[in-house]
């Protein structure tokens, strides 16, 4: 895999600026951030991410872009193996979700810091978060609370299982939107907003998952629908 250009790592051309006309209107300017294997990124993805930018505009931020983060190939791999999954790796990972994001107006992009090939180890949600606070605010404070927040998103099986409860890093300025996944979820996920801890509005394509998505490109079955259009045809080739 070749090294992705330090400019792909973390793609925020355009945040510093925005964040300081968000900062002049009274908003906390921030931006979200959502990991995950994406093997392959689907419509259940993009959802997620509008839903979770709703929800930071209701409580008093501005969400200037959202990042897709693939996990590394030395997390996804070991997991394909295990499951008998399809393993693609990160570099046409990331190809599939610059494809699903080009019809965002540049507000989502893919963040490549976390598949990126010099890492010795697989970077875990958190600690892509911190890279991504610290690249956001580098040599400041981060306990200003004016700084861009980082919000990160995840399903409320993610934010039970890692016990988000409490918040990720608040003090970093890393909060976290969760996103319920059906009635229950909805009673059992609480705000607090103190903490950086929010709820979104559970989304239509919640049902979606990439195991689905692989399972019918490989039965061949049609997947429109169920993963960007912009992406549709790339993903039955790698998946096929």
């Amino acid at each position: 895999m070749h090294p992705a250009p330090a400019a792909q790592l973390w793609p925020l051309d355009g945040v510093a600026s925005a964040a300081m006309l968000s900062a002049a209107s009274g908003l906390r300017p921030a931006v979200l951030l959502c990991t995950g294997a994406f093997n392959p990124v689907h419509a259940g993805h993009l959802e997620a991410m509008r839903a979770a930018r709703s929800c930071a505009r209701a409580h008093g931020f501005d969400p200037i872009i959202g990042l897709l983060s693939p996990s590394h190939d030395l997390y996804v791999r070991p997991k394909c193996a295990h499951t008998g999954a399809t393993f693609v790796g990160a570099q046409e990972r990331c190809g599939l979700v610059d494809l699903a994001c080009a019809q965002s107006a540049a507000w989502l992009r893919c963040a490549r810091w976390e598949s990126a090939s010099f890492h010795g180890e697989w970077p875990d949600f958190d600690e892509v978060a911190q890279a991504l606070a610290a690249e956001l605010a580098p040599g400041e404070d981060l306990v200003d609370a004016r700084r861009i927040a980082v919000l990160y998103v995840c399903g409320a099986d993610h934010f039970h299982h890692t016990d988000l409860h409490d918040g990720l890093n608040p003090k970093l300025g890393i909060g976290v939107i969760a996103l319920p996944r059906g009635p229950a979820d909805e009673h059992n996920l609480v705000e607090r907003p103190e903490r950086l801890v929010f709820v979104a509005e559970p989304t239509e394509h919640v049902s979606v998952s990439s195991t689905q998505v692989r399972d019918r490109v490989r039965n061949g079955q049609s997947i429109h629908g169920l993963v960007p259009a912009s992406a549709e045809l790339e993903i039955i080739s790698l998946y096929s």
